[in-house]
Formats: structure tokens, C-alpha cells, sequence
């Protein structure tokens, strides 16, 4: 399976070969399946816990620790982006807010998180917080170009929300360096 370039298909096809063997009796091969599986990007929930039921069989308890662990991650989340989007969408910003940033905790590199507390952060017209979190994405080493994105919009919030002149200053000097 190594020669599969594609994460999404070696996924897929790990997933299949477990299946295949427990069908046919050999609990210890399933799970081993899906223990690469997960290493080869499997995050979602169902996995995980058909993994954590196979590892109960036939794995060792610190293999067991490890995959719940990885579970509890998994669900936490799943919970936390549902919970932005419902909190989101019955209008409660704060819950929605505390939710994204919990979803950042768990995985500080999750674009999609990132974004989403952003697009909250502006429409609760938090404008520091905003600015807090921009200047953090800047930190973070993204490419050049991204960097550029974020640090403008930066600027913006200092100029237009803040009126924070010597701090958009100084961003605009960063922005001319990248």
C-alpha cells in the first residue's frame, strides 16, 4: 500500500483490508489495518472506535490507552466544530467564540478552525481579540503569501476598528519584509 500516493485511498483501502480480516477471523490483522490506517491520516470517530474494540481484543494496554486517547481528541473535535456551528447558528456568538477556540487548543494549525473564530470574532465586532488572533496566525510560519493575507487583514482591523495607527506601523513594516 505504500505505493499509494493518495492519503484519502491508502486510508480507504486499510479500512477494507480490516474489514476483510475480521470477516475472516483475524481480529490481531484488523486491527493492525487500522492502526495504519490511522497513521496514514484516518481521524474520523467510527474508526477510532472500531480500532479501540480490536485493541481491546488484542492489543496491549498501553496500545489501548493510546487509541482512546486518540478517540477522545477525535470527539472532542467533532463536538466543538458542531458546537460552533450550532451555537453559531442560534445566534449565541459567545458560545460559538468559545467553542472555536477550544477547537484551536486541541489543533492550533486547523485552518478551517482559524477561520471560522475569525469570521465569529468580527461579527461580534471583538476587534482586539480579532487583532490578538491575526497576529498569532502571523506567527505561525505560514507561506509567504498567507503571511501576507493575514497581516493585511491585520492592518485593517488596526486601522479601521482599532485606530491602532503605530501598531498598523508596524505591521505594514512586516507586511513590506515578507
Amino acid at each position: 500500500l505504500d505505493a499509494v500516493r493518495d492519503p484519502a485511498t491508502r486510508v480507504l483501502l486499510h479500512k477494507r483490508i480490516a474489514e476483510l480480516a475480521e470477516a475472516g477471523g483475524d481480529a490481531d490483522t484488523a486491527r493492525q489495518r487500522l492502526v495504519a490506517a490511522v497513521q496514514a491520516g484516518a481521524t474520523d470517530s467510527a474508526t477510532l472506535l472500531e480500532l479501540v474494540r480490536l485493541t481491546r481484543q488484542t492489543g496491549s494496554p498501553q496500545e489501548l490507552s493510546s487509541v482512546l486517547l486518540r478517540l477522545a481528541e477525535a470527539a472532542a473535535h467533532d463536538a466543538y466544530a458542531e458546537l460552533a456551528d450550532v451555537d453559531e447558528n442560534i445566534g449565541n456568538l459567545t458560545g460559538a467564540i468559545h467553542a472555536s477556540r477550544e477547537l484551536l487548543a486541541i489543533d492550533p494549525s486547523d485552518r478551517g478552525a482559524r477561520s471560522t473564530l475569525e469570521r465569529l470574532l468580527g461579527r461580534a465586532e471583538r476587534w482586539q481579540d480579532l487583532a490578538e488572533l491575526l497576529a498569532d496566525g502571523v506567527k505561525r510560519g505560514a507561506p509567504p503569501e498567507e503571511q501576507a493575507n493575514t497581516l493585511s487583514r491585520l492592518v485593517h482591523v488596526q486601522l479601521e476598528r482599532l485606530r491602532d495607527v503605530p501598531g498598523a506601523l508596524t505591521s505594514l513594516r512586516t507586511l513590506s519584509a515578507t
